[in-house]
């Protein structure tokens, strides 16, 4: 028994913190096999892949952020996972209407549609605005492959990490 019971608030921090580092730990072994992977495969030594570990739990805490909080309004797992992956799926979603938007709203040089791209550059901000609220899961991957340079001295070279587990 305790003689002092201990706060909610602090129950709360440390499950969320132990999941972070749950999910560090994880990320951090599989960073060190690609890692040494990557030394067998291409021929050097590449600590920018490194930067993956902190990135994937950030995204990792974005989406379990969601988790948590719809588990503490409904009490539901089930309900915190599904809205969970519904937002992680509405953060893609967003991203592409984001960009298709502005695609056509400001960048179509080629197409003489004045009258339809000014239709769109409200709808464009609107969905900027839409698309502020939710986790940039995706752009924050992109992030880390643009981080990632992958050079080796067996004649394989890329600027994109992505080429090279293709």
């Amino acid at each position: 028994a305790l003689s002092k019971p201990v706060h909610r608030l602090k129950v709360f921090l440390a499950k969320y913190l132990g999941s972070l580092l749950f999910m560090f730990i994880q990320v951090a072994l599989f960073t060190l096999l690609v890692f040494v992977a990557l030394r067998w495969r291409v021929g050097t030594w590449n600590p920018t892949v490194l930067w993956m570990v902190p990135l994937s739990v950030l995204v990792f805490s974005y989406l379990y952020g969601v988790v948590v909080l719809v588990n503490v309004i409904t009490r539901s797992t089930l309900a915190g996972i599904m809205v969970a992956l519904l937002v992680w799926f509405m953060s893609f979603v967003m991203n592409l209407v984001e960009a298709n938007l502005y695609t056509y709203a400001y960048t179509e040089a080629g197409e003489e549609l004045p009258e339809i791209q000014e239709t769109l550059k409200p709808w464009y901000h609107a969905s900027r605005y839409a698309y502020s609220v939710i986790p940039k899961t995706k752009q924050t991957m992109e992030y880390g492959d643009r981080m990632i340079k992958v050079s080796g001295r067996q004649g394989f070279s890329t600027e994109d990490f992505t080429g090279l587990l293709m």
